[in-house]
Protein backbone atom coordinates (compact mmCIF):
# COMPACT_ATOMS: atom_id res chain seq x y z
CA UNK A 1 0.00 0.00 0.00
CA UNK A 2 1.50 3.54 -1.31
CA UNK A 3 0.99 6.07 1.75
CA UNK A 4 -0.29 9.61 0.58
CA UNK A 5 -0.45 12.16 3.10
CA UNK A 6 0.72 14.73 0.20
CA UNK A 7 -2.07 13.58 -1.86
CA UNK A 8 -4.70 13.86 0.30
CA UNK A 9 -4.29 17.02 0.79
CA UNK A 10 -3.52 18.46 -2.08
CA UNK A 11 -5.37 16.02 -4.76
CA UNK A 12 -3.90 16.03 -8.50
CA UNK A 13 -3.70 13.74 -11.24
CA UNK A 14 -0.30 13.78 -11.93
CA UNK A 15 2.95 13.39 -9.84
CA UNK A 16 6.43 14.34 -10.76
CA UNK A 17 10.05 13.60 -9.86
CA UNK A 18 12.30 15.95 -10.69
CA UNK A 19 15.69 15.06 -11.85
CA UNK A 20 19.34 16.05 -13.56
CA UNK A 21 19.70 13.07 -15.48
CA UNK A 22 15.64 12.13 -16.29
CA UNK A 23 16.39 12.69 -20.35
CA UNK A 24 13.31 12.42 -22.33
CA UNK A 25 9.94 12.52 -19.74
CA UNK A 26 8.20 9.25 -18.77
CA UNK A 27 5.78 7.95 -16.76
CA UNK A 28 4.77 4.68 -14.76
CA UNK A 29 1.98 4.07 -12.60
CA UNK A 30 2.12 2.46 -8.81
CA UNK A 31 -0.82 1.23 -7.69
CA UNK A 32 -2.95 3.91 -8.58
CA UNK A 33 -0.41 6.90 -8.61
CA UNK A 34 0.75 7.97 -11.39
CA UNK A 35 3.80 9.69 -11.38
CA UNK A 36 5.92 11.14 -14.34
CA UNK A 37 9.74 11.59 -14.32
CA UNK A 38 10.97 14.98 -15.71
CA UNK A 39 14.13 17.17 -15.78
CA UNK A 40 14.21 20.44 -15.08
CA UNK A 41 13.53 21.97 -18.47
CA UNK A 42 10.37 19.59 -19.02
CA UNK A 43 9.04 21.06 -15.24
CA UNK A 44 8.77 24.41 -16.31
CA UNK A 45 6.81 23.21 -19.68
CA UNK A 46 4.91 20.95 -17.99
CA UNK A 47 3.48 23.55 -15.08
CA UNK A 48 3.34 26.01 -17.80
CA UNK A 49 0.76 24.32 -20.26
CA UNK A 50 -2.86 25.25 -19.97
CA UNK A 51 -4.74 22.08 -18.13
CA UNK A 52 -6.04 19.63 -20.29
CA UNK A 53 -9.93 19.59 -20.82
CA UNK A 54 -11.54 16.40 -19.45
Amino acid sequence: MIRRPFRARYPGEINFVVAADAGRSYERVFQDLRVRFVDLDQLIREVQQPAASS
